[in-house]
């Protein structure tokens, strides 16, 4: 009856909560695409020409005859050299991909809170659906979609895997993310410190089989890269980044970049929520949460469980003298001496999940380094990857508020120490009971000596309403005043995309075939020009990606523009937002005659070399 009941409870959750959240997301999907004009952003274009120049047979290069990484997502890249050498065209590939990697990333999601607290994994998913910049930067054609799903797949296998072990998926997954961007090595490495420090000796086959499979899989494609391009790092890290000597200035940027982010992402609002699992914990109110417990108290090798029954013979004596004050199988185990008063009994070993340690140093890791490349031009771009486990933590933090303290019962017959109980018979392993959770039911939840308190009527109307306010003020701030009124339409998207587009096409149909131009955005008008293009500001050029300047002071990736040597190189045509070429009428004439519309005239100059 129970589990009827719990049946029917799960079905009614999924229609309401996981119905909502994809709802929503495919229309706030649908809201981006209209808004960049169904055409990806200029710099998705970048990956297009690659992936179109591979598929033609000149191999992944910006320029045929030029080996130069100018992309920092070779995974995304290739599928789409893929989809083009199917005869798909790549625009359209991505958008529907990314939107679909978009959703994707919501089930995961759902499905890796699905042991939460009743509520949480509604909240969190909802959350990520109304997020301006997931939802954005999963419909603008880039690797980002693909890169946040891969990441938050790999974590969540790692979750499972850690605890009831298995193939090690993760370190694939971890691999693939490693080749979609370069920060997916920070999250594996990330991974494998957390599951160090805290299951020290835990499933050392299994840590040394993950990373020997993600070495193999992402180590091959290094090696390949290194020897393809010659460097370790694509060339639009070196063009973007110092590493070197990162002044205060790129820290500084970083900094601002991040408080532009949480400005227009609730402000302080969802970091607080992310600390009162650990403040409520360290102030002692109320007992701990199941997923922090299971983190910080991992079953030893000798816990019995359901799926671990007692050993017998030889063996069972042995765990008996290595662990003399735990109770043997079947009986729940506990400790010798215990605390003073009975904690909250630990989660089902077989329930995998993501915990709230593992959640927050991927998050305050993943934020210092965006914050140490000096952060991005975009509004939240660089932070999408992270936001399903932040949200995740926020929403854990929103139950722990609504959830009431609770105390130990006070009934005679519950002892202030667990009593020891060392002649019960132990179970063999070919009676044990099997795993109600491995069948798809329920695990079984031992009875709980702590007794909730009731809540205040107040409470239980306010904490939900205020539930609703932040998630509208978070999907209102981050969609409508975040990336629409500080990216969409200040960058003027739809319209630079319509330029650029003309532009491109103009160039291809009026100049030779061997005309070289040089623009400052190196995706659609390369991309329809079909020309060899010079990257003005370093991204597909190697010269000018390693010059040494002190970064933090521009726009980060176009700080390293050299006019001198662009110049020199005498391109016949240069196309450019502005009028910089007005001071060298000895040099380049304007063309007033590529384009009728004069929104493209105004957005986009276009010279000839004299």
């Amino acid at each position: 009856m129970d589990h009827e009941r719990h049946e029917s409870d799960e079905r009614r959750e999924r229609a309401t909560g996981l119905g909502l959240a994809v709802a929503l997301l495919a229309l706030h999907l649908v809201y981006y695409a209209r808004l960049l004009g169904f055409d990806p952003v200029d710099d998705a274009y970048i990956s297009f020409r690659y992936a179109v120049n591979w598929a033609h047979g000149f191999g992944p290069v910006f320029n045929p005859g030029e080996r130069v990484e100018g992309y920092t997502n070779f995974l995304w890249m290739a599928m789409l050299a893929i989809a083009t050498w199917l005869g798909a065209g790549p625009p359209a590939v991505a958008l529907i991909l990314g939107s679909l990697l978009a959703v994707a990333t919501v089930l995961v999601l759902w499905r890796a809170a699905g042991r939460e607290p009743r509520g949480v994994r509604t909240v969190a998913v909802m959350l990520l659906a109304g997020d301006g910049s997931f939802v954005l930067w999963s419909a603008s054609g880039m690797e980002t979609g693909l890169f946040t799903f891969l990441v938050l797949a790999g974590a969540v296998a790692f979750g499972r895997e850690r605890q009831q072990g298995g193939l090690p998926v993760s370190g694939l997954l971890f691999a693939l993310a490693a080749m979609t961007r370069p920060e997916g090595a920070l999250v594996f490495a990330l991974s494998l410190v957390y599951h160090a420090v805290t299951w020290p000796g835990r499933r050392v086959g299994w840590s040394v089989t993950t990373i020997l499979l993600f070495l193999a899989v992402f180590g091959s494609y290094l090696a390949w890269r290194y020897h393809f391009y010659g460097f370790w790092l694509p060339n639009t890290f070196y063009a973007k980044v110092d590493v070197e000597s990162a002044g205060e200035a790129q820290i500084a940027r970083g900094l601002a970049h991040l408080q532009t982010f949480l400005g227009v992402h609730s402000g302080p609002l969802i970091p607080a929520l992310i600390a009162v699992p650990f403040l409520i914990g360290a102030s002692g109110r109320g007992a701990r949460s199941d997923v922090a417990r299971s983190e910080e108290q991992p079953s030893t090798p000798h816990a019995p469980s359901p799926c671990r029954p007692a050993r017998t013979g030889a063996k069972g004596e042995e765990d008996k003298r290595r662990n003399p004050g735990f109770l043997p199988s079947p009986f729940p185990r506990f400790p010798h001496p215990g605390p003073r008063r009975p904690v909250a009994p630990s989660p089902h070993p077989c329930v995998a999940g993501l915990p709230t340690g593992y959640c927050l140093l991927l998050v305050t890791t993943y934020t210092a380094y965006i914050v140490f490349v000096g952060g991005d031009w975009s509004v939240g771009r660089f932070f999408v990857p992270v936001l399903p486990f932040a949200y995740l933590l926020a929403a854990r933090g929103g139950w722990r508020l609504h959830q009431p303290a609770r105390r130990v019962a006070a009934s005679p017959g519950l002892p202030r120490s667990p009593p020891r109980h060392e002649e019960h018979e132990e179970v063999p392993l070919s009676q044990a009971p099997l795993c109600p959770s491995c069948l798809g039911g329920e695990p079984p939840v031992p009875p709980s000596p702590w007794r909730p308190i009731a809540p205040s009527p107040g409470r239980r109307v306010a904490v939900p309403l205020l539930g609703v306010a932040l998630l509208a003020a978070n999907a209102w701030g981050s969609s409508y005043y975040g990336e629409r009124e500080r990216y969409a339409l200040p960058f003027e998207v739809r319209l630079s995309s319509q330029a650029r587009r003309a532009a491109g096409e103009w160039l291809r149909q009026n100049t030779p075939v061997d005309a070289v131009i040089a623009v400052d955005a190196a995706g659609q008008i390369p991309y329809y020009s079909q020309r060899q293009t010079i990257d003005m500001y370093g991204l597909n050029e190697v010269y000018l990606a390693h010059r040494r300047v002190s970064l933090g002071q521009g726009t980060p990736g176009h700080e390293k523009l050299d006019l001198t040597y662009v110049l020199g190189r005498r391109p016949d045509y240069v196309v450019i937002y502005g009028a910089m070429l007005d001071a060298f009428p000895d040099l380049y004439a304007r063309v007033d005659d590529w384009t009728d519309e004069p929104g493209f005239a105004r957005y986009l100059s276009m010279y000839r070399r004299r």
